[in-house]
């Protein structure tokens, strides 16, 4: 039996919840993000804020406001055995990215989730990201802790989280730019914790909202061509090994840990595999990870 979770909503005790907005139980065979064109705000709030926030990255020396882009629909489709996912979105930049999180923090919990539930059109995310489960040739899963100096989630154990840039973007055969989630994974595994191999096999398989940040993530799996020993003694000499205060392989079987730590972002690790088979067996809709129960309302 495969359930079909869209649109339900994942919570860990103790954390705020994240909304599934696209999942593929056998993970997507292909995901891409078309921007194809430039967005203005109708909200004049936000674009008041947005205008200061660029005013501000100008006049400071060696300021940059990177271009983004952001998701405004999701489409899925099944063909034959395979799950199809596409993205299209807008180009936004830095300074709306910021004034979108400032404007998300002013609201209440029920006003996020609804916003989340309501899916892109309505929740109008102004960035999104990759969050990569780490598994390792030795079958441990890579936890790493997250350094307390990060703004989002400091001191929380998750995986490998790495925002989308502009750099990541190539053009389609129709002359638009695309993203290909993969791509920024990649940058973050070599970024983050030093891991660079062709033979990394990538699985794609979600795509969440985050109730805390209104923040946008694709979810994926790398199962990497090393060790848990051989990824940690990488991490160490990685350009953003600082990003992450600790890592801990952790005993990944039958979608259950043994030994895991005291908190874990929202986020990761749960795969579709592990999540869509326990919660086939499970009546309570109920999966026992992390510090806690994943809850779906």
């Amino acid at each position: 039996m495969t359930l079909d979770l869209t649109g339900k909503t994942v919570s860990a005790l103790g954390a705020d919840p994240i909304v599934v907005l696209a999942i593929g139980s056998r993970g997507f065979s292909q995901m891409k993000l078309r921007v194809d064109r430039q967005e203005t705000s109708p909200d004049p709030v936000f674009s008041a804020l947005a205008a200061a926030h660029r005013r501000r990255i100008h006049s400071t020396p060696g300021g940059f406001n990177e271009l983004r882009f952001a998701p405004r629909e999701i489409t899925t489709h099944r063909l034959g055995t395979t799950d199809n996912c596409v993205l299209s979105g807008v180009l936004t930049d830095y300074a709306s990215w910021v004034a979108a999180k400032e404007l998300w923090g002013q609201l209440g919990h029920n006003e996020r989730l609804g916003l989340c539930r309501g899916g892109l059109r309505i929740l109008r995310p102004h960035g999104i990201g990759v969050s990569s489960t780490v598994v390792c040739s030795d079958g441990h899963l890579l936890l790493f802790r997250r350094s307390a100096a990060l703004g989002w989630y400091p001191d929380h154990w998750g995986g490998v989280a790495e925002g989308a840039s502009i750099g990541d973007v190539a053009m389609n055969n129709e002359g638009l730019p695309e993203w290909d989630p993969v791509v920024t994974a990649t940058r973050g595994l070599l970024e983050e914790i030093g891991v660079v191999s062709v033979e990394t096999h990538w699985m794609v398989h979600s795509v969440v909202a985050d109730v805390a940040t209104g923040a946008l993530s694709v979810l994926a799996r790398a199962e990497v061509p090393f060790t848990s020993e051989e990824v940690i003694a990488m991490w160490a000499t990685a350009k953003d090994a600082d990003e992450a205060s600790a890592v801990r392989p952790v005993a990944w079987e039958l979608g259950t840990f043994s030994g895991f730590p005291e908190q874990f972002m929202p986020l990761v690790p749960a795969d579709a595999f592990a999540l869509v088979g326990a919660l086939a067996l499970d009546t309570g809709w109920g999966l026992c990870v992390r510090n806690g129960w994943l809850r779906l309302h």
